[in-house]
């Protein structure tokens, strides 16, 4: 349980062995549910950063690297977004490497060596064929059909990345998720789709995948049915379609694998998000008022307005 700002406990989302939840019900879960021994006979499982860098140090992925963030700041969520901070073409080895550096990690070589002291790195969304390409070790590790899921290993998306690493609260406008924890501990804080009002949901800049939310750090605390889950080690994390997440790594490092699971619906929502994206792009030539505007297009938004079905 997390303590709010107003002394509230914030439920934890329940924890079920996979023996007793049906593997092919998975994607049409109603709330988050944490799968304990679900992903046991992964190869993956094993899974750290000193294997990635041993195993598939060659591969070249993107990192982005921001400065550490005041744990007491009441800024707005969006305040520091995913785009913002330095991105660096690297190649695992040199990421991994820099994972190994002991905290703030302050002697690394070449560029990272410039990076703030407490700063963190985070390789996201990265696509397995993108940074494994047809590479067998690393297709034949991550086996989603034997969960009766049907997603190729090459579909996956690999997480990699340093305490404070994390991605702002957001709402995915298509499909549910599924969250493989491989190595190292992850913070999960949920919110269902009628907290819409609370966080605030913006569409403007336009972004097709993420709804993010602009509530404040205290607004975030307060937000109707807000639900943690600390992921670990062989946990897997369904997070319904349309439910609000924000994520962060609370251990010195975390690598974490997952998949995004179509659902009959999602061809309405891409539907829908074509008109979004006709209002957002007319709005972006405003600059700094197209924020503001932004609340004008959230009724056009096909996400929010499937609030009854990540």
């Amino acid at each position: 349980m997390e303590a709010t700002k107003n002394g509230r406990q914030a439920p934890s989302v329940p924890r079920v062995p996979i023996g007793r939840h049906g593997a092919r019900a998975l994607a049409h879960v109603a709330r988050p549910v944490v799968l304990t021994g679900a992903i046991d006979a992964w190869g993956a499982r094993l899974w750290t950063p000193q294997l990635l860098a041993s195993e598939f140090g060659g591969a070249c992925v993107r990192a982005r690297f921001h400065e550490p963030a005041d744990a007491d700041a009441e800024t707005d969520a969006d305040a520091q977004v995913e785009t913002d901070g330095l991105e660096l073409e690297l190649t695992m080895r040199e990421f991994c490497a820099w994972l190994a550096l002991a905290e703030p990690r302050s002697a690394a070589p070449g560029p990272l060596g410039a990076l703030p002291a407490g700063a963190s790195g985070y390789v996201s969304y990265a696509r397995f064929h993108s940074v494994f390409g047809a590479d067998a070790r690393a297709l034949s590790s991550v086996d989603w059909r034997a969960l009766g899921l049907d997603v190729p290993a090459e579909a996956s998306t690999l997480w990699v990345g340093s305490r404070g690493a994390s991605t702002p609260c957001h709402q995915d406008a298509y499909g549910a998720n599924a969250v493989a924890q491989l190595h190292g501990t992850k913070l999960w804080v949920l919110f269902p789709p009628s907290a819409r009002a609370s966080l605030r949901p913006s569409r403007v800049p336009y972004e097709e995948s993420s709804i993010f939310a602009r509530a404040s750090a205290s607004e975030l605390r307060d937000a109707p049915g807000r639900l943690t889950a600390e992921l670990g080690p062989g946990d897997l994390l369904l997070v319904p379609k349309h439910w609000y997440h924000a994520v962060t790594t609370v251990s010195p490092a975390s690598i974490s694998v997952n998949a995004w699971l179509d659902l009959p619906d999602d061809a309405l929502d891409r539907a829908r998000e074509a008109l979004v994206r006709l209002v957002a792009c007319a709005l972006l030539p405003l600059g700094t008022g197209a924020s503001e505007r932004a609340d004008g297009a959230d009724g056009a938004d096909g996400a929010d307005g499937a609030d009854g079905a990540d």
